[in-house]
């Protein structure tokens, strides 16, 4: 951890009895190349691992690491990472909080299929500048929020949400200041969600929304959901009546281009 000037270094594999790595390479800023060795198959946190590991360009992680459980902040701020393969056999991972967070150099990854076991991934692309483009996999239907998800990803135009994720029930600032966005699917499926505040906060290429026609029954808040919008000319809002809906505080703030809102009455008296 701070070792700032450590460039190269070997793990040995006789360490095979290891579990937690967490903050082993923290701010190690001039880290260029390492082995992660395949005798660790008993590693299941790596919080922290690499963070702010400025100049890692890439890293081959072991698919005899099955044993991992999170990967919270694990390549944090590591600018230079431009690419990586995300092992299949590493499916016990339930949080990948800020996995991949500030990793401006990264502009593809391909989320495996067999990480269904994943609950939360908050902020784990928060400004990716380069990510222009991921698959969301279907089996990922555990994963309950998406708060910041995609912050700040400025090269995103379009993404495809899995109607498979109905669980669902957090999704603040999920798009929030990604600037190139044009269009997203809202699935009816996720009637689960119960804030979606700052949601696409400054999404200004964004045009035109429908929000899944069941989303009303559970949410409570959607604060400043479309703020600083200002491309959007056409917001079709769920069917139902938004009884639970509280606050709806500059929901449209800044909203110039905005002539249509179909459904009204999901905002009922708020």
């Amino acid at each position: 951890n701070g070792c700032s000037a450590l460039s190269n270094i070997n793990l040995p594999a006789s360490w095979g009895s290891v579990t937690n790595t967490a903050n082993m390479f923290t701010s190690c800023g001039a880290l260029l190349n390492i082995n992660l060795p395949a005798s660790w198959g008993s590693v299941t946190g790596v919080t922290n691992m690499f963070q702010t590991c400025y100049v890692l360009a890439t890293i081959i992680l072991p698919t005899s690491w099955g044993s991992v459980t999170t990967t919270a902040n694990m390549f944090n701020g590591c600018f230079a990472l431009a690419t990586i393969i995300l092992p299949a056999s590493w499916g016990s991972i339930t949080t990948t909080l800020s996995m991949f967070t500030s990793c401006n150099a990264l502009s593809n990854i391909i989320l495996p299929t067999s990480w269904g076991s994943v609950t939360t991934i908050a902020s784990m692309f928060q400004s990716c500048a380069s990510l222009s483009n991921t698959i969301l996999p279907t089996s990922w239907g555990s994963v309950t929020n998406t708060s910041t998800t995609f912050y700040s990803c400025k090269r995103i135009t379009a993404i495809t949400l899995p109607s498979s994720w109905g669980s669902i029930t957090t999704t603040t600032n999920m798009f929030g200041y990604c600037t190139a966005l044009q269009s997203v699917n809202l699935p009816s499926s996720w009637d689960n969600i119960t804030t979606t505040n700052s949601m696409f906060y400054g999404c200004t290429a964004l045009r035109v929304i429908n929000l899944g026609t069941s989303w009303g029954s559970h949410i409570t808040t959607t604060t400043q959901m479309f703020y600083q919008c200002e491309s959007l000319y056409s917001v079709t809002l769920p069917t139902s009546s938004g009884a639970a809906l509280i606050d709806v505080t500059f929901m449209f703030n800044n909203c110039y281009a905005l002539t249509v809102i179909n459904n009204l009455q999901f905002l009922g008296s708020t």
